[in-house]
């Protein structure tokens, strides 16, 4: 019966299931060593297990997430368009990004994508409405802008280029076309 159980926990589809696993041979093990036991403990090592390292309880309010490249940082974005970055290893806040400091008065709506440059010192946004904004994380200032003065159907988050001298994003001028910036 632990057989059974370590081979469908390995099979499963658990962020757990190196562990569940190892832990139902080991106990069949206990009972009575075996070459199958074995052969079951080599396939459950050889899983990557997803173990929760840290975690953060989130407001409703909170509508996207983005990590930096180094885990050193995430970016949360709210309903309200504001976007608040914090440090992961004490979950302090950062930086406060104000969506009122992009001179849209709130209009943009909720923040809908977030993704953070090569380098970490900008995050790039697009909000409900349609807006792109890339923040200068040092200042807490807005960088660049664009379609933020006409509302607009919400489209994909912009990318950063994998050198992060480029900003990707879909745009509505020419209607469902993609841009470089």
């Amino acid at each position: 019966a632990y057989l059974s159980q370590a081979r469908a926990a390995r099979l499963g589809l658990s962020l757990e299931r190196r562990e569940e696993s190892l832990r139902a041979v080991a106990s069949a093990a206990a009972i009575q060593p075996a070459t199958e036991l074995r052969d079951e403990a080599i396939a459950a090592l050889a899983l990557t297990d997803f173990v929760r390292e840290r975690s953060w309880p989130l407001s409703e309010d909170v509508v996207t997430q983005a990590f930096d490249r180094q885990l050193l940082h995430y970016a949360i974005g709210w309903a309200n368009g504001d976007i608040v970055v914090r440090r992961v290893s004490d979950n302090q806040v950062v930086q406060w990004l104000y969506q009122t400091n992009v001179d849209a008065t709130g209009r943009q709506g909720a923040v809908n994508g977030l993704e953070f440059s090569p380098d970490d010192e900008r995050l790039s946004v697009r909000y409900q409405k349609g807006g792109i904004v890339v923040w200068d994380l040092a200042s807490a200032r807005p960088s660049f802008r664009h379609a933020i003065e006409d509302l607009r159907h919400p489209l994909s988050r912009p990318r950063f280029s994998s050198d992060g001298r480029f900003l990707i994003g879909t745009t509505y001028l020419p209607r469902g076309g993609l841009a470089i910036f």
